[in-house]
């Protein structure tokens, strides 16, 4: 997944997240985000967005959790609550792991 495609893929997303997360305020700091990339640069600025998101609208940021593999993600039996998700991964690849 190309910087380009997961910043403009975020940005869809940011208004969706600005409606749940306020409707939801006082059980973000419960949430569990999950970011699934084997490119840790993506990784890095995925959380950059979205920890600066929770700073500007004045929220506690959840529990942010990263994974380089599909394998990993799935070994993880804790609450899912939101998972950015690539899709072209070695091994298993972000749509097999996104129906399990």
């Amino acid at each position: 997944m190309s910087f380009s495609y997961a910043f403009f893929a975020f940005g869809n997303l940011y208004d969706k997240m600005y409606v749940y997360i306020h409707s939801l305020e006082s059980q973000v700091a419960k949430m569990r985000i999950l970011i699934c990339d084997d490119d840790t640069l993506i990784i890095e600025q995925l959380q950059k967005y979205i920890e600066s998101y929770f700073e500007s609208n004045h929220l506690k940021c959840p529990e942010l959790v990263s994974f380089t593999s599909g394998e990993s993600l799935l070994a993880d039996k804790n609450e899912k609550d939101i998972v950015f998700l690539d899709i072209e991964m070695p091994g298993m690849n972000g749509i097999f792991v996104g129906n399990e």
